[in-house]
């Protein structure tokens, strides 16, 4: 057997028993049961779905009772399957269980927090997809394969409600408001919520190195946080819009562990991402990308002007003892108003960039 074959079977075969649960607990109001039946039935088609089926990571998608994976024999099953969870932490164990630590909820004032977003009140809804928890456990051995959760939640059944629609449309991490929000308080690091995606098409496939493509998974509206960083690194030039597209690649749920992490759907998970950030003006992007360039050592890309390139973490200047390679490295290039930094292959990241308006 060819060895391309070979490998192309090993990932099917590792790939095709792992299903995606959509989990819902017994608390959910008629209108949000209807809803995720619903969901269920569409979500295949989700571009992260859609994404991850073309990668060959699961084979089917079914309804899970979220009560059911909280039985200690049935940790397996949580733990080798994707999982959707969709609920209030209040009304769902499971959600509660996951719940991690990047958002607190106070459901009785329809309010949370979460650095980067600051103080929000009102029906809004919640997305956040990362590695599953059941998998990176003591109770698991070795994980040969990964597999990931999404939790999609809110202050409200309304801000549930919201943030299924975006997530079919390929929101995969951010606050989705289902109406008018305000602030109980403020903080350095505020910034509104922004759900709508940008005018621009992104490519749906992209080619990566030795030929594989990479299917568009969806994007992420960002925190303040990564505002400032961006800010202070283009020389106090203020960045107006900031999304992370990401891609994934054909059996990376199979890689080792640190690239199956930076190649999978986390919002930090900077392997096969676009980052597009748009400045006031041409010129204003034009100094930035320069300013970034300069401030971490990005070398000029053969023959290309305003481009850029860098093996991912300064790879030449800080070697890390736990990864023997840079897996990606890092395109930064200038359109427009926009800077684009992406580690997609350089010749796929400089033909997206003359697609931008």
């Amino acid at each position: 057997m060819p060895l391309c074959a070979a490998l192309l079977l090993t990932v099917s075969a590792v790939a095709a028993p792992r299903d995606v649960l959509i989990c819902t607990g017994s608390g959910l109001s008629p209108e949000l049961k209807k809803a995720a039946a619903e969901f269920t039935a569409s979500v295949a088609q989700a571009p992260l779905f859609k994404a991850l089926k073309a990668a060959g990571e699961y084979n089917t998608v079914r309804a899970q009772d979220s009560d059911e994976l909280l039985d200690p024999k049935k940790y397996d099953l949580a733990a080798h399957n994707h999982l959707v969870v969709i609920g209030l932490p209040s009304k769902d164990a499971l959600l509660k269980k996951v719940w991690g630590y990047t958002v607190s909820v106070d459901e009785a004032k329809q309010s949370l927090y979460s650095q980067g977003w600051g103080y929000l009140q009102g029906d809004i809804g919640w997305i956040e997809c990362d590695r599953n928890p059941f998998l990176h456990s003591q109770r698991i051995k070795s994980a040969p394969e990964g597999t990931i959760l999404v939790k999609i939640s809110g202050t409200s059944e309304a801000g549930i409600l919201a943030a299924l629609a975006a997530f079919k449309e390929g929101l995969l991490g951010g606050f989705v408001p289902a109406g008018k929000i305000s602030r109980p308080q403020t903080t350095i690091f505020d910034r509104d919520p922004d759900p709508a995606p940008l005018p621009v098409k992104m490519p749906e496939t992209v080619t990566l190195g030795g030929g594989k493509v990479a299917t568009l998974a969806g994007w992420y509206d960002v925190p303040e946080e990564e505002y400032r960083s961006i800010e202070e690194a283009a020389g106090d030039l203020v960045p107006q819009s900031i999304r992370r597209f990401k891609y994934l690649a054909p059996g990376i749920m199979e890689e080792k562990s640190i690239v199956r992490w930076l190649g999978g759907v986390h919002r930090m998970a900077f392997g096969n991402a676009v980052n597009l950030i748009r400045f006031a003006s041409a010129k204003d992007a034009r100094r930035a990308a320069e300013n970034m360039a300069e401030r971490d050592k990005f070398q000029p890309a053969a023959g290309k002007a305003a481009a850029w390139t860098l093996p991912i973490g300064n790879w030449k200047d800080t070697r890390d003892s736990l990864i023997a390679e840079p897996y990606w490295e890092v395109t930064l290039t200038v359109k427009g108003p926009w800077v684009i930094l992406s580690t997609l292959p350089a010749d796929q990241t400089l033909a997206l960039a003359k697609t931008l308006p």
